[in-house]
């Protein structure tokens, strides 16, 4: 069965799970493949899904720009000074709330609309950087709302496990997840059984999580960027 051809849930239940996945990995325009299926079974959840990745995206940027500063200023990178942090006298804080998330996001988005001279930060800013315990939790922070955004879009298991399967740059951990988790090849199972394993692998499983949720091209970064430029922001509390 040709993935054009599948129209119902049913149709999942009767295709290879194998087919499935590779039918969507192996595409070379998998993305838009995989946006007229979702779209196709479930309409309705099809704007929320492609806004929590497009809201992740721009946390991604503000991350990044957030590390790029944080060096500029330190020298190296949270993930360094994460490291260092028991050993030496860091302080520490607690995570940012969303809101304040929001906050900062909002300067950013200001940011990439008008500022044309990158050496300036704003005020916020470099309060936010003053302190390497504080930069430290508010890069952790972020991380952890594009989880809680991913995840509040993504509860359906099916969904879930086909937004995976679209994103994903490798098939390896998923196989070898498949296998110790379910004692399961792709193509003994059916597409709705094996998009449910995959879902249940990505609950456990950091390595496939990060590579289907926590990792952006550079070509959706780009896109995402000259949205914000343009028009306004995904995130939304």
């Amino acid at each position: 069965m040709d993935l054009a051809d599948i129209a119902s849930i049913k149709d999942l239940r009767e295709m290879n799970f194998s087919e499935l996945f590779y039918g969507i990995f192996d595409a070379p325009n998998r993305i838009e493949r995989y946006d007229a299926l979702i779209e196709r079974l479930w309409p309705d959840a099809f704007g929320n899904v492609k806004r929590a990745r497009a809201a992740a995206i721009e946390l991604e940027l503000l991350r990044e720009h957030l590390e790029s500063l944080f060096k500029q200023k330190y020298g190296f990178d949270t993930c360094t000074a994460l490291q260092v942090r028991r050993s030496e006298s860091i302080e520490d804080s607690r995570l940012p709330s969303t809101n304040q998330i929001r906050e900062i996001l909002l300067e950013y988005y200001a940011y990439c609309k008008s500022k044309e001279d990158e050496r300036e930060i704003s005020a916020h800013t470099e309060r936010l950087l003053f302190n390497i315990g504080r930069a430290i939790s508010f890069t952790t922070g972020i991380e952890e709302e594009q989880r809680r955004i991913i995840n509040q879009s993504l509860r359906d298991k099916v969904i879930k496990g086909l937004e995976a399967v679209s994103h994903i740059e490798s098939d390896q951990e998923l196989i070898v997840c498949l296998g110790k988790l379910f004692h399961v090849r792709m193509r003994e199972i059916d597409a709705y059984t094996g998009l449910v394993y995959t879902s249940e692998c990505l609950d456990c499983d950091e390595i496939l999580y990060r590579d289907a949720f926590l990792s952006f091209s550079a070509t959706e970064k780009e896109r995402q960027a000259l949205q914000m430029k343009g028009e306004h922001l995904a995130f939304q509390i």
